[in-house]
């Protein structure tokens, strides 16, 4: 179900089947931030603004801070105190200082795509799930909780941050998945049933989504089910969702982490 919003931090629990990319497989992984990599297996670490001062020139030419009337201010440009960005992932870098990221609370965070049956390659490699950062900040899901309603279950290891109104698909192979651009891997801990399945995410002991679906929803082999554009966090409702015809990698349909079409209604 998809509560509404407020704000928790890291920690997790339960059970189920862009900028940033994590990886893990069967509890162990390999994070990736840009284009620096760490070994979340053995780490567990995650793979500013400028001001222009107003001047005048003076007789002498000497151009000076017209706020300080200090000539050496004066005509330039303060660097960006994030760049480069002294932070190591969970922070982040605000006006040069280093800031935790908090774990998503219920409503901030929702389910916006499911592929439970692709047809280009196996269930065991091509199954994932988008999620929707739905806040105006960056979340963590570092320490959050896959699952369903029976014995699937994964905690996210590592970090795994999502930048406000951002995309991060999640899915059960890094290879032969049916070319998706995965930002984390849960390997065999999860999986998404073809006549029906639960996925629930919690963080800090939160349900922060879930949703519950039958094999009648809108989904079909090869093609992922996603929610209306303009659903926002209202995905119980079947009428919400329908199947997707863009394709994606190798021929399925679906739009891994990229905006969902317009359900016709």
């Amino acid at each position: 179900m998809a509560p509404l919003l407020s704000v928790a931090l890291l920690g997790c629990e339960t059970d189920v089947d862009s900028p940033f990319t994590n990886v893990s497989a069967g509890g162990s992984g390999t994070a990736t931030v840009g284009t620096s990599t760490t070994d979340a297996s053995t780490t567990g670490d995650p793979v500013g603004s400028s001001s222009d001062g107003s001047t005048s020139e003076g007789s002498s030419g000497t151009t000076t801070d017209a706020s300080t009337g200090d000539p050496t201010a004066a005509g330039t440009s303060a660097a960006d105190p994030c760049t480069p960005d002294p932070c190591v992932a969970p922070e982040v870098c605000v006006d040069g200082a280093c800031v935790g990221v908090p774990a998503p609370a219920p409503g901030e965070l929702v389910i916006t795509e499911l592929q439970p049956d692709p047809d280009a390659v196996p269930d065991e490699t091509g199954e994932w799930f988008e999620v929707l950062n739905l806040s105006r900040s960056a979340l963590e899901l570092g320490g959050c909780e896959l699952a369903d309603q029976g014995t699937d279950d994964h905690t996210i290891v590592g970090s795994l941050v999502i930048e406000a109104g951002a995309y991060a698909v999640l899915g059960r192979s890094a290879s032969d998945n049916g070319g998706l651009a995965l930002d984390y891997v849960y390997g065999t801990d999860i999986s998404l049933g073809n006549s029906g399945d639960e996925l629930a995410i919690r963080c800090g002991g939160a349900l922060v989504d879930e949703v519950v679906y039958l094999g009648s929803w809108p989904f079909s082999a090869g093609a992922a089910m996603q929610l209306h554009a303009s659903a926002g966090a209202d995905n119980d409702d079947v009428g919400q969702w329908c199947e997707a015809t863009s394709t994606y990698g190798d021929g399925d349909a679906g739009t891994p982490g990229s905006t969902n079409g317009a359900c016709m209604r």
